[in-house]
């Protein structure tokens, strides 16, 4: 099982979404005001940081040291994860796609960028499925 390939991309996903909602966190914080994603959606709070941070990523970074450590556990949850990754990027393209359609105008740049992550994903979870032993 390419069970390095798969931490790497895991551990990489995580850091890259965490430093993207950190950085939006953190930047609010410093200029005392309310993160747009807040205040555009009229909410409390933002749900996708909330999740994300509490409990998607850090599965995603203790399944990436799993697998590192070779544990049993870190094997389900790969595969999981990675299901996971593909399926909700696929979510998100669509929602880009009804955003493109209703709204010629906007930036194609993170739909290229989800597009992006979902082949790795997609890739990865590929050749982590066909290497698994029993």
């Amino acid at each position: 099982m390419p069970a390095r390939t798969t931490a790497v991309v895991l551990g990489l996903l995580a850091i890259a979404f965490a430093s993207l909602w950190l950085s939006d966190i953190l930047r609010a914080i410093a200029a005392n005001t309310v993160p747009e994603s807040i205040t555009v959606d009229g909410i409390p709070t933002n749900p996708v940081h909330v999740l994300d941070l509490a409990w998607i990523l850090p599965a995603l970074i203790i399944t990436a040291i799993g697998l590192v450590q070779h544990r049993p556990f870190a094997v389900v949850l790969a595969g999981a994860a990675l299901t996971f990754a593909v399926l909700m990027g696929l979510a998100i393209l669509a929602i880009f796609a009804f955003t493109f359609a209703a709204n010629a105008a906007a930036a194609p740049g993170p739909a290229v960028a989800f597009a992006a992550v979902v082949v790795l994903c997609g890739v990865t979870l590929s050749v982590y499925v066909r290497n698994i032993r029993s």
